[in-house]
């Protein structure tokens, strides 16, 4: 049974709760506040991600699924369309067992100079205590609108987009 107190799910919760604190932190600068959330992932990422993680990234038309590189690729493009904006808002839940685990988050970025607020969920995958794969599931439509500024007649491939420099 899926719990809050399950190791997977206190494993997630230092993750995202480490990485709110960090991106709303008004006493850190932009570079060190990059350099500290970088830290508390690789931190986190080190003793408990498979070294085959796959990411299955939010969207429609911007769905893709990668491992390894194309997981510091995107995360990098997010974060670089967005203008340093994307954040992780609120974190309201976290349950996990064995082989699952759930987050239910509250993120945001800028669009058009005004806030955009995306109501979703993280889901987990964990196999012998690693996480294995990651779901972004997010209002999709939303998502796509928000990151295809950055190339919006963009028709191809979605890995080829996130890896776009």
């Amino acid at each position: 049974m899926m719990t809050e107190d399950h190791p997977n799910a206190r494993w997630l919760a230092d993750l995202y709760q480490g990485v709110v604190r960090i991106q709303n932190d008004p006493a850190l600068g932009p570079d060190m506040r990059e350099a500290t959330l970088l830290a508390h992932q690789r931190s986190a990422f080190a003793a408990r991600v498979s070294p085959d993680f796959v990411i299955h990234t939010g969207g429609v038309r911007l769905a893709a699924a990668g491992r390894g590189d194309f997981v510091q690729a995107y995360g990098a493009r997010r974060t670089a369309i967005a203008k340093n904006s994307f954040r992780l808002i609120e974190i309201d839940q976290i349950i996990a067992d064995d082989h699952y685990g759930i987050v239910r988050v509250l993120t945001g970025a800028r669009h058009n100079d005004r806030p955009v607020e995306f109501l979703g969920m993280g889901g987990w995958r964990f196999e012998n205590g690693l996480a294995v794969q990651h779901w972004e599931m997010v209002p999709g439509d939303l998502w796509d609108d928000v990151f295809l500024v950055a190339d919006p007649d963009f028709a191809g491939d979605p890995r080829d987009f996130w890896l776009a420099k």
